[in-house]
């Protein structure tokens, strides 16, 4: 992004160099115009010298175009990439990245199927037609076909003296047709809807932001709140939520205070209620009664536990089954034995009694 920025700014200082201190294309063009070169011997150096100067000036210009060409289409990528500050305005790059190596296998089936037809077109039917009559032409002949910008056979069949090369020219078409609009297109469009749900799937999935304008606005705001108040930043905020003990789920205004982040439990209220408000992972965690809390999320991966969208899970569903099978054997073999301690055994007091009822019940429970 620094290098862009540094690339447009000198082409800007060249541009206003160029029109201060450059050649003014309009005298060059009356100088030239102005010229007889059949007067004089000196009068024809000078119309040369004049057309050199504006062809000059025409290479100049075109090397300016090819490079402001460049500096635009990077400034589009770029912007795409800046799209990822939100996840709903960033999935175009998510799709992209969801698809990358999906589009890297097609290329190569596509460019593969792309140049044994074309080829083919050239080897068969270039000596009769135009349209095959190099490898060049036949090439961008295809390829505008394959975009849909022109007909393939232009020429038509009238080229073809013999019949049997116009069946095989239909035949190469109907291939053409089946092999690179039919399937590779489809498989094309099917790629991109695939990632585009796995992409879409993930935004589902993300529970800390809103719509695009309304986090704008809600971004505008906390920074005018935080220099009114005097908040801390919210990366220190988050970074003292994360060192938090595990067993904590939820900051108070206190703990937020005990931690130097707050001078005064108001402040740290104030500031836990604003963010309730406006960040729904927060806010929807809230009973509506105590809004003074915040939801603190610890992502774990933990292999025992069920399969999510971000884990491969290969059990089949007899797997899972067997599985269940066994869990709830050894849960009727627990559930026998709490019986039989109940039997057999003489509580010495009440405590012992209702503990041993609790086990029981969690038993029950997960049955």
């Amino acid at each position: 992004g620094v290098l862009l920025q540094l690339l447009f700014l000198v082409f800007f200082m060249y541009m206003l160099v160029d029109a201060y201190v450059g050649v003014d294309l309009w005298s060059v063009f009356e100088r030239y115009l102005s010229i007889n070169p059949y007067e004089s011997e000196d009068a024809r150096n000078n119309a040369e010298a004049a057309l050199a100067e504006l062809i000059s000036y025409s290479k100049k210009d075109s090397i300016v175009r090819v490079w402001a060409f460049c500096l635009v289409i990077l400034s589009i990528c770029q912007v795409s990439v800046y799209m990822k500050a939100h996840p709903l305005t960033g999935l175009m790059i998510s799709v992209v990245r969801a698809i990358a190596w999906d589009i890297v296998h097609f290329l190569i089936i596509f460019f593969f199927l792309f140049f044994m037809l074309f080829l083919l077109g050239a080897w068969s039917f270039g000596a009769d037609m135009q349209l095959f009559s190099t490898l060049s032409s036949t090439l961008v002949q295809g390829t505008n076909w394959v975009l849909g910008w022109d007909v393939a056979v232009a020429d038509g069949y009238s080229a073809l003296p013999d019949t049997t090369d116009q069946i095989l020219l239909i035949v190469w078409e109907v291939c053409c047709i089946i092999f690179l609009s039919l399937f590779m297109l489809n498989f094309l469009l099917a790629i991109i809807v695939d990632g585009y749900m796995a992409a879409k799937r993930e935004t589902i999935d993300n529970e800390a932001e809103n719509d695009f304008l309304s986090d704008l606005v809600c971004v505008a705001l906390a920074s005018i709140k935080r220099r009114i108040y005097k908040w801390p930043l919210r990366s220190h905020v988050l970074d003292a939520l994360t060192n938090l003990p595990a067993k904590c789920t939820e900051a108070t205004g206190d703990d937020l205070v005990r931690i130097g982040l707050f001078e005064s439990v108001d402040d740290a209220d104030r500031f836990i209620e604003f963010y309730c408000t406006i960040c729904p992972a927060i806010g929807g965690q809230s009973d509506g009664n105590d809004r003074r809390t915040m939801r603190r999320t610890i992502r774990k991966t933990n292999a025992a536990l069920w399969p999510t969208t971000e884990s491969e899970n290969t059990d089949t569903l007899e797997d899972v089954l067997q599985m269940l099978v066994e869990k709830e054997q050894e849960l009727e073999a627990c559930r026998a034995e709490l019986e039989t301690l109940k039997l057999n055994t003489n509580w010495a007091d009440e405590t012992e009694f209702t503990e041993f009822t609790l086990a029981r019940n969690t038993v029950h429970t997960l049955m």
